[in-house]
């Protein structure tokens, strides 16, 4: 089954969706910076239920999922290429 369901800030993000962030938020009992901060880190594991009901199926669990694990993964990417061993050590004796 293909899910063609925008994730969560894709969807905020329409025009016709304007001021949703703020009533969600308060929907949740949150702050409006909490959802915007999932942007960058994902809707936590554990209100996405709360959010896909809420929003009627509009943004489906499985897309909250997917984005929220890629930010997982996006973070722990190294952000540079990796040391050698023991270049860190001889950095700091320096």
């Amino acid at each position: 089954m293909k899910d063609d369901a925008p994730d969560l800030h894709a969807w905020l993000d329409l025009p016709e969706n304007k001021g949703k962030a703020t009533w969600l938020a308060e929907q949740l009992g949150c702050s409006k910076a909490a959802v915007s901060f999932w942007r960058d880190d994902g809707v936590p594991l554990h209100r996405i239920p709360e959010v896909a009901k809420l929003l009627e199926g509009r943004v489906s669990e499985a897309a909250m999922l997917r984005h929220a694990m890629a930010c997982k993964v996006a973070k722990a990417s190294p952000a540079g290429p990796a040391t050698g061993p023991g270049e860190l050590d001889e950095k700091a004796a320096a």
